[in-house]
């Protein structure tokens, strides 16, 4: 199979990573991949996975932007060239294109939900679904179907895959390295990866730490991301006065640097589709503490695999935090049954067994 990918940009992310995972396991199947993007940090990454890589300016959030027009004969002439069998657009600004150019080159499009949308009347109006549309946990499956209609048989539920390899692959000393490199000492560390958005609920988790520290001086809380609300979010710090306690990171290629320094991770989000650096961390062996919403449910089994907390509830988070610094027994069990959980649920075969079954069900479709 030829499958053309396409994606805004390939900047660090959920959607990045989702698709270089599917990509490289495509290829490692026999099948053949392109890429349509913006570009971005990422993408040397592809490259070396195999990825053919085809760099337009697409990088918009208007559907209405001449950018997405203009570009529409080129992917024409892609899928020509490339001979493509099927189109997976990741984002919406792709999921319109897709539709426009599924129409003239005959293709089948399958799409990802990867989170929440706003029931906006362009997405009501034009959906731009595709042929299917996967969703990556139960409650992006409810939220497709309550909020914008789409009918359950058009939805393909498949869960993300992680690459597992590099968490088996042990290094006794990272953790010891790492803890050298950010200057820590015996300070245990809070620590969440994710974009630094409202959505993510950095802003909670910082509330909860102004609370921590009253009866836990001993810690350390690290955010590492990007994103428009650092600004927010390093004002609330100064707020809290907490300057002593939370420091900002970028995020690095190597997430498992990251998480090694991390003692508890944490995700207050507000809402989630899935939570993949979640399931990174449970792969580390982290104990996690997660909101109780949205596809965080699918991977957290409360008081065995994590910890809930409340949504919006710094209080309640900062008596889950405590629990956790004071009963380190607890932590190493929910670490080592998380860990046990991703091994055997979260491979990126069973997730690449089904999309591939997918691909091949709609091309077959598509021919008759």
């Amino acid at each position: 199979m030829n499958i053309l990918f396409m994606t805004t940009h390939l900047n660090t992310g959920g959607i990045t990573s989702y698709v270089l995972t599917v990509s490289k396991g495509l290829i490692a199947r026999g099948h053949k991949v392109s890429l349509v993007s913006s570009g971005g940090e990422l993408l040397h990454a592809f490259e070396q996975a195999g990825v053919k890589v085809f760099v337009l300016d697409i990088r918009t959030k208007s559907e209405l932007s001449f950018k997405l027009y203009r570009n529409l004969s080129r992917v024409n002439q892609i899928i020509r060239e490339r001979n493509i069998d099927c189109v997976h657009p990741q984002t919406r600004i792709t999921q319109v294109m897709a539709r426009f150019v599924s129409q003239r080159a005959k293709v089948p499009v399958v799409t990802t939900c990867h989170g929440y949308f706003t029931p906006r009347w362009s997405r009501r109006l034009c959906p731009c679904w595709g042929n299917r549309v996967i969703a990556i946990s139960n409650a992006v499956v409810e939220h497709l179907r309550d909020d914008f209609k789409v009918n359950v048989k058009k939805i393909a539920l498949i869960h993300n895959g992680i690459d597992l390899a590099p968490f088996r692959e042990k290094d006794g000393q990272l953790r010891h390295r790492m803890r050298q490199q950010y200057q820590l000492s015996d300070e245990l560390v809070l620590g969440i990866i994710a974009r630094l958005s409202d959505v993510k609920g950095q802003d909670i988790l910082i509330e909860a730490v102004s609370e921590v520290i009253k009866e836990e001086k001993r810690v350390k809380l690290f955010l590492f991301g990007e994103g428009k609300f650092e600004s927010h979010l390093k004002a609330l710090v100064s707020r809290y006065q907490l300057n002593n306690f939370v420091s900002f990171y970028s995020v690095t290629r190597s997430v498992l640097e990251q998480l090694s320094v991390i003692d508890i991770f944490i995700m207050p989000s507000r809402k989630e589709g899935l939570g993949l650096s979640v399931m990174e961390a449970q792969a580390a062996g982290k104990p996690v503490i997660v909101s109780n919403v949205g596809g965080l449910k699918d991977l957290v089994e409360d008081g065995v695999t994590g910890l809930f907390c409340q949504p919006l509830d710094p209080v309640d988070l900062s008596e889950k935090i405590i629990q956790l610094i004071r009963d380190p027994r607890l932590r190493i069990d929910l670490g080592r049954q998380a860990e046990r959980k991703a091994m055997t649920q979260y491979s990126e075969t069973v997730m690449m067994d089904k999309t591939v079954a997918l691909y091949s069900e709609l091309i077959t479709q598509q021919s008759k």
